[in-house]
């Protein structure tokens, strides 16, 4: 390692939360690997780093804005704003340049930031949906969306799957990579959470826990609060809006905008009924708390939330509820095992080999 600190800017993509709290354990590691920190973020993502790391300098690259539709296809709508993303991305990129300059940054990573790369300094990418899934109306597309995917991760040093390398991982199909030609790395499943084998006493019945970009979190919201009232059961809905303000509620179901981790994990009892999107990085959160009693609702229109829900549907018996079939909440869903996320994290590894190898 160099006695120089090196400079790291780490940002993530603003779409819900997930991108955020991914980075999480990243963040701790080059913290402890006594490397000079920045962050980059929007919204709630920003917020919920900011209460994590209220010491580390936060900067400014304004990112790409996605409109998520009410109803429809989602990669259709992704198409038909391509436009706009494209051009964002590039300004992610010159924004990036005039940081490097300011601030003197060695080494840059991006959590689904495209525009994020540079030729001056080592980049990493972290994804795990390198294969792009499509609605099967639209699977023509998937060869050519799959080129100019790996065409944009190329343009950066290193690829980081957020998962195991192994056949049994989390992201299934996702992260295939065999195409990719620069340095892939899995520094494991990457969680807020760290496992315990504490049980506190139950509090809750269900938690509902939301994410995600509008209008479709709201969507959710407004959904799940009269299910929740209706059972007449103890339940906490959790807004994912950790920039809002707390808000008094009575009864049942307390609403909080967010939570944190050491509450949740204390509250989070075997018998409490979890229901969450199947976003990839709560799947992760769930492996790790090692959670069986559960509840999928896919994000209407998210081809890739869709594929992972049914593939722990496969392999578990998780539950899985369509948003438009959301009638009524069933009392329990405990599955008989859910052993992904058990094995130690990478991260370590996986950073200080970024950190200490210099060619770009």
């Amino acid at each position: 390692m160099h006695t120089t600190k090196h400079q790291i800017l780490l940002s993530c993509l603003n779409w819900g939360l997930g991108h955020a709290t991914r980075c999480i354990p990243v963040i701790k590691e080059l913290v402890k690997l006594n490397a000079e920190v920045t962050l980059s973020a929007e919204g709630g993502g920003k917020a919920i780093l900011q209460q994590h790391f209220p010491d580390l300098r936060f900067v400014e690259i304004p990112g790409v804005e996605i409109k998520y539709p009410r109803k429809g296809s989602m990669a259709l709508s992704m198409i038909a704003q391509m436009p706009g993303i494209l051009r964002s991305i590039s300004r992610e990129h010159d924004h990036l340049e005039m940081l490097i300059d300011r601030f003197g940054f060695t080494h840059v990573i991006s959590d689904n930031r495209y525009g994020l790369f540079s030729p001056r300094v080592k980049t990493a990418f972290i994804c795990h949906q390198v294969n792009i899934m499509t609605p099967a109306h639209l699977n023509f597309l998937q060869p050519v969306l799959k080129y100019l995917h790996k065409k944009r991760i190329e343009k950066f040093n290193e690829l980081w799957i957020p998962d195991i390398d192994s056949a049994d991982n989390l992201s299934g199909e996702l992260s295939g990579h065999d195409h990719i030609s620069i340095p892939v790395r899995h520094p494991g499943v990457l969680s807020r959470f760290e496992a315990s084998a504490d049980v506190s006493e139950k509090k809750y019945d269900y938690i509902a826990l939301l994410s995600g970009p509008e209008p479709q979190r709201s969507m959710i919201e407004n959904k799940l609060l009269p299910l929740l009232k209706k059972t007449g059961k103890r339940s906490l809905l959790v807004k994912g809006k950790p920039e809002e303000n707390h808000i008094t509620t009575d009864g049942y179901p307390e609403i909080v905008p967010s939570i944190s981790d050491d509450l949740l994990r204390k509250i989070l009892h075997p018998e409490t009924c979890l229901i969450a999107r199947p976003g990839y990085s709560t799947l992760m959160d769930v492996a790790v708390l090692r959670h069986r009693n559960l509840i999928l609702i896919p994000t209407p229109g998210q081809t890739e939330q869709e594929y992972l829900a049914e593939r722990l549907k496969t392999k578990y018996g998780v539950k899985i509820v369509k948003q438009d079939e959301l009638n009524d909440l069933p009392e329990k869903n405990t599955v008989s095992q859910l052993d992904i996320g058990t094995q130690p994290s990478n991260i370590q590894s996986v950073l200080k080999r970024f950190l200490e190898t210099e060619d770009i």
